[in-house]
């Protein structure tokens, strides 16, 4: 590391460790808060190297501008409409994820996509593709679908909004946190009923894919019951995701205290 770069990284820390102070946070709090463990904390505020993710996430929990490495040098930035985000952050979101979430037809079924990520100078934003292809009864069914990915910076969230004639569906995601290359959320969407559509929302967990290949990944991309190998652990996970990640209104019946509801 060269004397610039030690500085750099130095003054930023000392620029972290100011807003600590400032709030009134602790590291143990900062961790929680962000979603990082200690150790990831206490690198950054001793100067040393991180992703620049990190930094993004730290510095907006703590409300200050974010300090990355390189800026200002070929930066390619996103669109005003999609959130203004850099890409360099997001260069780890780039690649293949599974896609893991439940079916509208059967409470016992869950469905595996596969989402591929990536930069579009044209559009000047990220885009995202899902594949979901699969044979049900002699016949194709082709869900896949495309379309932009808009990062907040208010939110901290992303969202894959996907538009074809009028119909809108969109999948909110959570960032990917630490180690765990996992994104968490729903997706608002329309599902086909015997006489109509209805408006339509469920869990779903976006999982990294090491050593993608979509040749080989691809023939993955289907319906999963539960004597697949992955529906433990996929259900699970979408277990964790209803608890944690989804917030959803509360009824009347729900409110009201246990002595005045009816049994």
């Amino acid at each position: 590391m060269h004397n610039g770069e030690s500085d750099f990284l130095s003054a930023r820390a000392r620029k972290i460790e100011r807003a600590l102070v400032t709030k009134k946070w602790t590291r143990v709090h900062l961790a929680n808060v962000t979603g990082y463990d200690e150790r990831t904390i206490r690198n950054v505020l001793s100067g040393k190297a991180v992703r620049d993710q990190t930094i993004l996430d730290i510095s907006q929990a703590l409300d200050i501008e974010a300090e990355l490495e390189g800026e200002g040098h070929n930066v390619e930035v996103a669109g005003e409409l999609y959130g203004a985000y850099a890409r360099t952050p997001f260069l780890g979101y780039e690649g293949g994820f599974f896609g893991f979430r439940r079916s509208f037809t059967s409470p016992l079924l869950l469905m595996r996509t596969l989402f591929e990520f990536a930069w579009s100078d044209e559009q000047e934003c990220l885009i995202f593709h899902e594949h979901s292809r699969f044979s049900n009864r002699q016949k194709v069914i082709d869900h896949s679908q495309n379309g932009r990915v808009y990062i907040s910076p208010l939110t901290d969230l992303m969202h894959l909004l996907t538009t074809f004639q009028g119909a809108v569906r969109l999948i909110t995601l959570t960032k990917i946190r630490g180690g765990d290359e996992v994104m968490r959320g729903a997706i608002l969407t329309q599902s086909e009923r015997p006489m109509y559509y209805a408006p339509s929302i469920l869990p779903i967990v976006l999982k990294k894919i090491r050593d993608y290949d979509l040749s080989i990944h691809l023939t993955m991309v289907g319906p999963l019951d539960d004597k697949a190998e992955d529906y433990e652990a996929a259900c699970s996970e979408l277990d964790q995701t209803e608890r944690e990640v989804l917030h959803s209104a509360v009824g009347r019946a729900e409110r009201a205290p246990a002595a005045l509801r009816v049994v």
